[in-house]
C-alpha cells in the first residue's frame, strides 16, 4: 500500500499480485491492483481487477466510482455511468460519486444532466474546486457564458494558480468577448507552464481579437513549435495571417489544418475565408458549403458564405 500512495504503481501492482497468488479473493488486492493497472494506462487490466473485487463486495462505494473512472477513460460512457448509478443509489450524499457522474454524463452529451450532478455534488461539498471547474466547462459547452463565469470564478477563488482552471477562464472570458481580460488570464497561466500550446493558443486569440495580429502570430508559431500537429494554431495562424493581408499564406496554414482534420468544418471555413481574400470565390463557396454540411445553422460560416 505504502508504494501505491508513493505513485509507484507498476511496484505496487507487483506486491497486489503476489498476494492475489496467495490469497486470490482478497479484495484489496484486488480493488488496489486494479487502480495500479488504471494508474499504469493498463485500463481493461484494470477494469477486470476492480470488477472481480465488487463481486466480493458489492457495496463499496469506492471500487464502484474507481471502475466508473476506469471505463470513463476507456470511453465506455454508458457502462461508467450504470456504475456510477449504483454508487449513488447506495450513497446519495458521496459528494466525489455526483463530480464523477456527472463526468460520464458530459462524456454522453447529457450536458442538462451533467450540470445537475455537479450541483448536487457542490450541495455536498461546496468548497471543492474541481467541482466548481467541472460545473463551468459543462455551462461553457451549453453555451450558458454567464453561469460558466461565475463557477470558473470560484474555482480560482479555491485555487488560485490552477493552471486548467486559468485555461478554461480565458476560454470563457474569449467566449464572453472580453479579449483583454482573456488575455490577462493567459499570461498568468503560460507564467506557471509555459511551454503548454492551450495558453499559448488562448494568448493568440485574445491577441487577434485585440488586432494585434502580428503578436497573435508569434504566439500561435510559438505553440506550433511545441505541437506541430496543433489543428487550431493553423487556423489561428491563418486568421492572424489574413488580418496581415498575406492570403497566400493564410490559405497555406488553412490547407494543412484540412489536410490534418479533414472532417473538422472549422478547417473547411478557415480555406473559405483564404480564399475569398484572394478572390477565388467559386473555391471559397465549395468549402463553405463542406463546413455547413455538418453544420448548417453555423453563424460564422453562413455569414462568410
Amino acid at each position: 500500500m505504502a508504494l501505491f500512495q508513493q505513485g509507484l504503481f507498476a511496484e505496487a501492482e507487483t506486491g497486489f499480485r503476489a498476494l492475489l497468488k496467495r490469497d486470490p479473493h482478497n479484495f484489496d488486492a484486488l480493488h488496489f491492483a486494479g487502480l495500479s493497472a488504471s494508474e499504469l494506462g493498463l485500463l481493461e487490466e484494470g477494469v477486470t481487477l476492480i470488477r472481480r473485487a465488487i463481486v466480493i463486495n458489492p457495496r463499496h462505494v469506492g471500487a464502484r466510482n474507481n471502475l466508473g473512472m476506469a471505463l470513463i477513460r476507456l470511453g465506455r460512457y454508458e457502462d461508467a455511468l450504470s456504475s456510477l448509478d449504483r454508487a449513488v443509489a447506495m450513497d446519495p450524499k458521496a459528494a466525489n460519486t455526483h463530480h464523477k457522474r456527472g463526468l460520464a454524463l458530459m462524456k454522453l452529451k447529457r450536458l442538462d444532466q451533467a450540470i445537475a450532478a455537479y450541483d448536487r455534488a457542490l450541495e455536498l461539498k461546496p468548497d471543492d474546486a474541481d467541482f466548481h471547474n467541472a460545473r463551468a466547462c459543462a455551462l461553457l459547452e451549453k453555451h450558458r457564458l454567464a453561469e460558466a463565469l461565475v463557477s470558473c470564478k470560484a474555482a480560482l477563488s479555491l485555487r488560485p494558480d490552477w493552471f486548467p482552471y486559468l485555461v478554461n477562464m480565458a476560454v470563457i472570458l474569449g467566449e464572453l468577448e472580453r479579449p483583454a481580460e482573456a488575455l490577462a488570464v493567459a499570461e498568468k497561466a503560460i507564467s506557471i507552464k509555459p511551454n503548454e500550446t492551450v495558453a499559448l493558443i488562448m494568448r493568440a486569440k485574445a491577441l487577434l481579437a485585440l488586432g494585434r495580429p502580428t503578436e497573435a502570430l508569434a504566439a500561435t508559431d510559438a505553440a506550433l513549435k511545441i505541437d506541430p500537429g496543433y489543428v487550431e494554431g493553423y487556423l489561428l495562424r491563418s486568421g492572424s495571417l489574413i488580418r496581415l493581408s498575406q492570403p497566400e499564406a493564410a490559405l497555406v496554414a488553412a490547407e494543412t489544418a484540412r489536410k490534418l482534420w479533414p472532417q473538422y468544418p472549422s478547417a473547411h471555413t478557415g480555406c473559405g475565408l483564404a480564399l475569398s481574400n484572394l478572390n477565388r470565390l467559386e473555391e471559397a463557396l465549395d468549402c463553405y458549403d463542406q463546413a455547413l454540411k455538418p453544420l448548417p445553422n453555423e453563424k460564422e460560416t453562413l455569414w462568410s458564405r
